[in-house]
């Protein structure tokens, strides 16, 4: 939740994702791995200790956790483990988990999981040879199988799922596509966000295809066609105000990388590139309310876009 605008500290907070890896067996054009920074980080995963430990800190006011990020959550080797101990610490908190679907034994990793957890979200940026295209060198008959496999499983636990879908100028035109293989498989929901070039080394002005006419009206029959099947599609709000305030990170939903740094957001988790302090050396908190944070805060009240953030496609036209 957002504090008055007088006073810049946060005391809680709604959500939180902490990246338990960011390793991952797919190189996805639309990730932020793919790039120069992402290519320049250490990998790992988080270790089991202080995940419990952050678990135990922010565990009484917070309403949505992700055990996600960067990589790919089901090659974590505790995962089960976690996800108990998380439900275990709070029974009403909603946890999700992201997937690729492709990781070795991906259904039996999702069935020893599917009784801990509330939502799974996999990600899929196409179908068929874009598919394959985007998430290389992922097969698509293989994704499909496990996909499969998963919806069957959930339909018998009561886990929620969901597809994610990276829309770029190369798979666009296929969202109506994945919106009927959710209804295929009793995927529920469906959302759809605009790809973010954040880094340096991807070129922003692909930003204006998403204001085209080709792109929205793509994006706006994907949705009729989910009215009718009674699939639930979503999107970011394209049509919002370009500025620095129509981001909560500042504010809420904070990410914690595999090796414990607090960064600015997901869509750039790169310690060296900026960080707020590590949260398992000084604690989380101390981290969210660090001087540097509080000045982040001030720029997003004024409306200033910091540095970090200017490549983003909330500030970007």
């Amino acid at each position: 939740m957002k504090t008055e605008h007088c006073n810049l500290r946060v005391e809680s907070f709604t959500g939180i994702v902490f990246e338990l890896t960011n390793q991952c067996q797919l190189r996805c054009g639309s990730c932020p791995r793919e790039s120069a920074l992402g290519r320049a980080m250490e990998t790992g995963f988080m270790p089991l200790g202080p995940l419990k430990r952050l678990l135990d800190e922010t565990g009484p006011f917070l309403k949505i956790v992700g055990l996600s990020g960067l990589g790919e959550t089901f090659l974590y080797p505790h995962l089960r483990e976690a996800a108990e101990y998380l439900y275990r610490r709070n029974p009403e908190i909603f946890g999700f988990i992201s997937t690729n679907a492709y990781a070795p034994d991906c259904p039996a990793i999702f069935s020893d999981l599917s009784p801990v957890i509330r939502s799974l979200q996999i990600s899929i940026d196409g179908v068929g040879e874009i598919f394959e295209k985007t998430r290389a060198p992922a097969r698509y008959d293989v994704f499909l199988r496990n996909v499969e496999e998963i919806a069957r499983i959930a339909k018998g636990r009561g886990t929620v799922l969901q597809f994610n879908m990276v829309l770029t100028t190369e798979n666009f035109f296929q969202a109506k596509e994945v919106v009927l293989l959710a209804k295929e498989f009793g995927v529920p929901r469906v959302y759809f966000n605009p790809v973010n070039w954040v880094t340096n080394d991807r070129k922003i002005s692909g930003y204006r295809f998403f204001k085209s006419r080709v792109f929205l009206d793509a994006l706006e029959d994907a949705r009729q066609l989910a009215l009718q099947k009674g699939v639930r599609a979503e999107t970011f709000v394209l049509d919002a105000p370009k500025d620095f305030r129509q981001c909560g990170y500042p504010w809420d939903h904070f990410y914690v990388t595999w090796d414990g740094f607090l960064v600015p957001c997901c869509a750039k988790p790169f310690p060296k590139d900026k960080h707020f302090g590590n949260v398992f050396r000084d604690g989380l908190m101390p981290c969210v309310n660090r001087n540097e944070f509080l000045w982040f805060r001030r720029m997003w009240l004024e409306n200033i876009t910091p540095e970090f953030c200017r490549r983003c496609h909330l500030v970007c036209e």
